[in-house]
């Protein structure tokens, strides 16, 4: 074997990028999920955050967005819909189907629609960040408004 090769698949240098990135960019939404959980955990524990309706203020999704803008719209609504389902586990308020539908998957999956703005973000373009986020937070308004 040369250069690497497996036997039977021939792995080109541009195949073997395209792998690395999309490896790469799983990890990076994995890891913004995970900060997004422990944003949550922390809004919680810390006392005065709490909301008189049973919302708290927290930074959830700030790293939501940014795996979003950083990885695209695909990866991005994966991940929105995986936090979601985490944050259901961590909540746990679902009083009818469609409130779960519209209050944790389709609102946190909503964030990943700022994925449409990547390309401007990251050819750093001052206006991607805010137009994304901006996109995303209405969007998720809307689905906890018709929830």
């Amino acid at each position: 074997m040369e250069n690497g090769e497996k036997t039977g698949t021939r792995y080109t240098g541009q195949a073997r990028s395209r792998r690395q990135a999309l490896v790469l960019s799983v990890a990076i939404t994995a890891l913004m999920i995970g900060l997004a959980v422990s944003f949550e955990y922390l809004a919680r524990s810390l006392p005065g955050l709490a909301l008189p309706y049973g919302g708290t203020f927290s930074l959830t999704c700030l790293p939501l967005l940014l795996g979003a803008l950083t990885t695209g719209p695909l990866l991005g609504v994966m991940g929105g819909v995986v936090y979601g389902l985490l944050n259901y586990f961590i909540d746990g308020y679902e009083f009818v189907l469609g409130s779960f539908f519209l209050d944790y998957l389709l609102a946190f999956g909503s964030m990943g629609l700022a994925g449409a703005f990547a390309k401007p973000f990251l050819r750093r373009r001052w206006w991607a960040f805010p137009a994304g986020t901006v996109a995303a937070m209405a969007l998720r308004y809307v689905c906890h408004g018709f929830s």
